[in-house]
This record gives C-alpha cells, structure tokens and sequence, in this order.
C-alpha cells in the first residue's frame, strides 16, 4: 500500500487574482465593442455593419473567455505524491494517476512544474502550492530513481542537483525564539 505526502495548493494563491483582472479586462472588451459598433454608423457604414461587427466580436471575446476557463479548470489544487504514483486533482475535481514509470519528463520553469505523462497527458504544478521546495525536491528525487528526464526551461538538465535549483533546500531550519 502506498503512503502519500499530499501537498495542496495555497489558498491566497494568486490566480485567484487572475478572474479579477479577466472580469476587469473582459469589461474593456465589451465597451470597446460597444464604441466600435456605436462609431461604426458615423463612419457611413450602414447599422447592420455595426450590429454584425458587434455580434462577432462579443463572439470572439467569448471563446477566449471560455478557453481560458477551461484552462484554469484544469489547473492541478491537489497533488498527492508516493514512492510508485503520482496522483492531481485539479479545480474541476478530476482526478489523474500517473504511475513514475510511465512518465516521459519533468520540465522546471519559472512559474512551476510540468509533467508530462503517457499519452500526450500533461499536469502543470503551480509554484504557489505550499511547500513547493519540498514538492520539487520530492519530485527531482522520483526523477533520479525512475531515470525520468528532467529538463529546465526547455534544455535538458544534466545535473540532478536540487541544491543549485533550490538553494533554500540547503538551508538548516533555524530554531524558534520565543521572548
């Protein structure tokens, strides 16, 4: 039976922030409409121009809206990691196995993790989960015993020493003082 370490996603996580500006930027977008369509008659283009022009750009803001929610849907809130499997629950509550064997690379970037599983199968490990030194560094060590390939923003790491990545690691915790 495998024992899990879970490490959860923090929860004054930033992309928190990320619906705000959308919602803010996603307003500039339909008032712009708005004045294109609303300029549009003055211009000598007849009120149909503007109307048609005005449906398909709230078309377009749309679908990028709706892209970008399926994006942050699939984002990884949970991550459960053991000495066989790798298991995400992301925002939409879908759960992903992936066994260490399976997996073709881990890519270390500035703003996270990505894993990349069997099948096209892909997580990204956000760098607001709590503890995500520990995470890596568990992760880096699943890396060196399974031969995964690690590779650091898009070259391949030679070195699997975590300490140069992460030099916080190497830090001893420092005692408590209580006054």
């Amino acid at each position: 039976m495998d024992r899990f370490k879970v490490y959860q996603l923090d929860k004054t996580y930033a992309s928190h922030a990320f619906w705000v500006a959308h919602r803010a930027t996603m307003l500039w977008h339909i008032l712009v409409a708005f004045a294109i369509a609303w300029g549009i008659p003055f211009l000598g283009f007849s009120p149909y121009v503007a109307l048609t022009g005005l449906v398909v750009g709230f078309a377009f803001v749309a679908r990028y809206y709706y892209h970008q929610f399926l994006t942050y849907s699939h984002q990884v809130c949970q991550l459960k990691v053991s000495d066989r499997l790798l298991v995400s629950t992301d925002l939409s509550a879908k759960t992903d196995v992936f066994d260490y064997i399976k997996l073709v690379y881990f890519e270390l970037q500035d703003v996270g993790i990505f894993v990349q599983g069997p099948h096209q199968k892909t997580i990204f490990i956000s760098r607001y989960f709590t503890e995500f030194e520990a995470l890596s560094e568990a992760l880096l060590d699943m890396a060196a015993f399974y031969d995964i390939p690690v590779y650091c923003t898009g070259s391949r790491w030679t070195s699997l020493n975590r300490h140069q990545f992460y030099p916080s690691v190497n830090e001893p915790a420092k005692p408590l003082r209580i006054s």
